[in-house]
């Protein structure tokens, strides 16, 4: 009899360990926004996004050591081992692939960067380019929905980069397709990129190629010296043109993202004077403002050199 109080004892605890194992939250350690993805793997279709700090229900951990949630709206899918942690329930640790999205700042940040400065890891990558932070944005002024990249030239070289998303529905139904082009992209350095789509979508995918700059265009954002400052809800931007050569069609975009790393708004514009440049030794400023209040602001810049 004793033996067998003692034997139904230890099944019961064994029994309630497993129960307990299997339950208890996921929570998100990375300093930024996790992309949950629908399985457990950096190249799954994104479902959701996970936040710094934030808690999740546990479900379960795959073989890579991907953690399986459930988000606060119900959607089920896999974050990085790497980027949260367990809690209130005794898990093995386990080899997790990194992946993460839109870095933290609480600084103004200049995102005209050299490759060597960037540390964080891409959301998406390929031949020569890596997608570095991603959003999806819908102004309730215009008709337009819009998926927006960053992208960043890490050819090795100088490059005119193009770019095609595809617009899908929950269902991967394609709704749209954007084709764009860019000139002169430095080597090591940033790009945003902003594609529309007359529907709403529920994601979107898209391909990059990359080719040796044409002849008559050479890149200059090493060239233009970008530098911010805050006052108010308005942001000054100036950039220098530091070359012998006038830099043309320097473009800028400006990014306000709450703490979680979603996009307020943005703003665009031209940086040139009358005559579409920006001369050697000369500035150019603009502002931009943001109605609603935000807590990050990222500056992107590209402009380029005719050689005729």
């Amino acid at each position: 009899m004793k033996r067998f109080f003692v034997l139904s004892f230890l099944i019961l605890v064994l029994f309630v360990t497993t129960v307990f194992a299997e339950s208890g939250h996921v929570l998100i350690t990375h300093n930024g926004t996790v992309n949950v993805r629908k399985a457990s793997d950096k190249n799954s279709q994104k479902v959701g996004s996970a936040y710094s700090g934030s808690t999740y229900e546990y479900l379960e951990i795959a073989s890579n050591g991907w953690y399986k949630i459930r988000l606060d709206d119900g959607t089920i899918g896999y974050i990085s081992g790497k980027m949260a942690k367990v809690v209130d329930v005794a898990t093995e640790e386990k080899t997790a692939d990194t992946e993460t999205v839109v870095p933290e700042s609480t600084a103004i940040e200049s995102t005209t960067k050299a490759a060597e400065e960037v540390v964080n890891a891409p959301v998406l990558s390929g031949d020569g380019w890596e997608i570095t932070a991603e959003y999806k944005y819908h102004s309730r002024y215009s008709s337009y929905y819009n998926y927006m990249f960053v992208l960043k030239n890490t050819s090795g070289e100088d490059s005119d980069i193009s770019v095609q998303v595809l617009f899908y529905d929950k269902s991967g139904n394609i709704l749209g397709v954007a084709n764009q082009t860019e000139n002169a992209c430095e080597a090591g350095y940033e790009t945003f990129w902003s594609c529309q789509n007359d529907m709403e979508f529920d994601h979107a995918t898209v391909s990059v190629t990359m080719s040796p700059c044409s002849r008559w265009a050479k890149a200059c954002q090493s060239k233009i010296a970008v530098t911010t400052s805050q006052v108010g809800n308005k942001v000054i931007i100036s950039a220098t043109n530091t070359g012998d050569k006038p830099a043309q069609f320097v473009e800028y975009y400006v990014i306000f993202t709450d703490k979680k790393g979603n996009l307020i708004n943005y703003d665009w514009g031209y940086m040139t004077d009358n005559d579409g440049e920006i001369k050697p030794g000369r500035t150019e400023i603009r502002d931009a403002k943001c109605d609603t209040s935000y807590d990050q602001v990222y500056v992107y810049q590209l402009g380029r050199i005719s050689d005729f």
